[in-house]
């Protein structure tokens, strides 16, 4: 079985914002994009297709595959910034922020969730979509998410998987 890790197109949003969960704008780009995307997916057709339902995800879904056949898993969500969506790093308690950032992986946002959190709902993901039994699996996410699946499949550190950089419009594919 081969999986494919599809990042969402660019959002409109600021770069300083915490976005995670919150259901953004898409950048004007979009239709650019999808067809950057196309042409790397050009060929490959998907038994099962697996989308956030975050519009970033799910409007890209839509535009490659035969909507009829995605089925849409709310584990595939970025992660959760809580109290933090929508707000810039100035917005932030500095105590609140700097206990995260020094420990992101172990830390929840307030009213959030940790980076572990979200590596455990992938790794639920992971160990179910490994029983199906088909030749390719595409699955639209964000970056968050494939660094978890990196992770995973790596056999890495958490913290090691940040290490990695997730364009937007990015694929990511690998053999189970």
């Amino acid at each position: 079985m081969q999986i494919y890790l599809i990042r969402h197109t660019k959002v409109d949003v600021p770069k300083d914002i915490f976005y995670g969960q919150t259901d953004v704008p898409l950048f004007e780009t979009f239709d650019d994009e999808v067809k950057e995307i196309s042409i790397k997916l050009k060929g490959i057709i998907p038994d099962a297709v697996y989308s956030s339902p975050l519009s970033r995800c799910r409007l890209l879904a839509e535009k490659i595959t035969d909507e009829n056949i995605i089925k849409y898993d709310n584990r595939l969500m970025e992660l959760n910034f809580g109290d933090w969506e929508m707000k810039s790093w100035n917005q932030i308690n500095k105590i609140d922020s700097k206990n995260w950032y020094d420990d992101f992986i172990n830390t929840s946002c307030p009213n959030g969730e940790s980076y572990c959190d979200l590596y455990n709902r992938i790794h639920l993901f992971y160990n179910e979509i490994s029983k199906i039994d088909c030749k390719n699996i595409f699955v639209f996410t964000h970056s968050g998410v494939i660094r978890a699946f990196m992770a995973i499949v790596n056999e890495i550190d958490l913290k090691e998987s940040f290490r990695e950089e997730i364009p937007y419009g990015c694929v990511i594919s690998f053999k189970k």
